[in-house]
């Protein structure tokens, strides 16, 4: 009997750390492109549906964020109000973590079937 709780105990407790845990855009991330995009890094801060990127030279770019559902899938668009480019972010995860992934497209060419992934990178959460 007590195998038999020590058992149910540990299935609870490992199929509750590997549920999806859904991603909440809010706050202040550090932006950190991967390869040749390494000059777009910044600090983005997130408020609501709106954000502000600060550069590493300055300047600001400021955007909006969208959220579109497909099946079990949550994710988020981040585009700058002056950009062909458009950040796509996953919106769940499989462990509590700091960092999120994302990839950056162009919008003309996102809904083709190849989907042409410009650069990717991650956000590390500040605040």
């Amino acid at each position: 009997m007590k195998l038999f709780t020590l058992i149910s105990i540990l299935f609870v407790f490992t199929s509750s750390q590997i549920q999806k845990q859904e991603i909440k855009l809010d706050g202040e991330y550090k932006m950190i492109y991967e390869t040749e995009y390494t000059s777009e890094n910044c600090i983005i801060k997130i408020n609501g549906a709106t954000y502000v990127k600060k550069l590493n030279n300055g300047s600001k770019k400021k955007g909006k964020i969208t959220e579109q559902k497909i099946k079990a899938l949550k994710l988020f668009f981040l585009r700058d109000y002056a950009s062909e480019l458009e950040v796509e972010v996953m919106g769940d995860t499989y462990k509590p973590s700091d960092t999120i992934y994302f990839r950056t497209k162009k919008i003309g060419e996102k809904d083709n079937p190849g989907d042409i992934v410009i650069s990717s990178g991650q956000l590390i959460k500040i605040k």
